[in-house]
């Protein structure tokens, strides 16, 4: 591994589970105290203790963003399935993103043979799936974070890829991709992934990450169109 952990083992024991949420715990932690100690020091200088308290602010909402991630792993995937059109959908996250990213820092292209497809899915599950695999594409591509997404529907199912041109994953990495807090990238554990791996099963579908041809990863999901049927 990148920064020497130990490979954990395919049930992922709990002493390996807590290190790692220690490990992805302890950044934001950290940073949060360097800068209440600053702000203590510079309590007595407006411009500086101005500063402080927001990046003591940024540090604290990165250690919310990190424990709603723990919790919307931990909990139940809730799904409400209704009928959704696909392309209508593929369209507004593109669309949202491509909003966020108004400045060129990062692009979104679309492709897709979706246009006037309905199919049963839950559209805010589907967004948790798609948004962590986006974001993580962005993330781990260089600038200007060019991403790609297409969509295919055939055999009563549909298959979202998503591809960037980012360093790519070890063989190994690609194996255990999809474990909560496995590092991926620069030996930072996360969630992203699981958790998308976590709602694409509870509807029904699943993901695969893989290598991309001239270098980057793909991530694919694969949903089908209708809800399962369970004897």
């Amino acid at each position: 591994m990148p920064d020497g952990s130990p490979t954990p083992p395919r049930d992922l024991d709990s002493e390996w589970l807590v290190n790692q949420i220690a490990h992805a715990l302890r950044g934001p932690i950290f940073a949060a105290m360097v800068q209440a100690d600053t702000l203590e020091r510079v309590a007595d200088d407006p411009e500086r203790a101005t500063r402080s308290a927001r990046m003591l602010r940024e540090q604290l909402d990165r250690l919310e963003g990190a424990l709603q991630e723990m919790l919307l792993y931990g909990r139940p995937a809730p799904i409400t399935r209704r009928d959704t059109d696909v392309g209508r959908l593929l369209a507004e996250l593109c669309g949202a993103y491509r909003d966020a990213f108004a400045d060129g820092t990062a692009g979104i292209e679309l492709s897709h043979d979706a246009d006037g497809v309905i199919a049963e899915l839950d559209p805010q599950a589907v967004d948790v799936v798609l948004r962590r695999i986006v974001d993580n594409a962005i993330r781990h591509s260089p600038p200007p974070h060019e991403v790609e997404i297409g969509c295919t529907v055939g055999d009563g199912s549909l298959v979202i890829e998503v591809r960037d041109r980012g360093e790519g994953m070890s063989k190994e990495i690609l194996d255990r991709a999809l474990l909560p807090f496995y590092p991926q990238h620069g030996g930072r554990p996360g969630l992203g992934l699981a958790i998308a791996d976590k709602f694409a099963t509870a509807l029904g579908g699943h993901l695969t990450v893989a290598a991309r041809d001239g270098g980057g990863t793909v991530v694919r999901v694969q949903l089908p169109l209708a809800a399962p049927t369970h004897p």
